[in-house]
């Protein structure tokens, strides 16, 4: 190897030493996005209050109220390395689990 290629081997490598340590201080990718994620579960509980709302279902007014607080939990984790674990719980919580419960009625031959 000629001298020339050691340097730039060595000029990646600390590169990629920089890098590591930036995301170790602060999320590498999703920065900006995760911290728009307690907005958007907030705005995802206020459809759920809507839905509750019109149709009359007390229990949607409930996964409205998780939406909320989840919000607030994710507002409290916004800088810590939980983030992402909290909204995936958060979405599973408010998106999924009423899905399927709102999916159980309907007959079978219609999916």
């Amino acid at each position: 190897m000629t001298e020339d290629n050691m340097q730039v081997l060595r000029d990646d490598l600390a590169f990629m030493r920089d890098l590591a340590d930036d995301g170790s201080n602060a999320p590498l990718l999703f920065g900006g996005v995760m911290v728009a994620a307690g907005l958007i579960l907030a705005l995802y509980g206020a459809a759920w209050f809507v839905a509750g709302e019109m149709s009359r279902q007390g229990w949607l007014k409930l996964v409205a109220l998780a939406a909320f607080i989840g919000a607030v939990v994710l507002g409290a984790l916004a800088s810590g390395p939980h983030l992402m674990l909290a909204y995936a719980a958060c979405l599973v919580l408010v998106a999924v689990v009423p899905g399927i419960v709102l999916m159980r009625p309907e007959p079978a031959g219609i999916a």
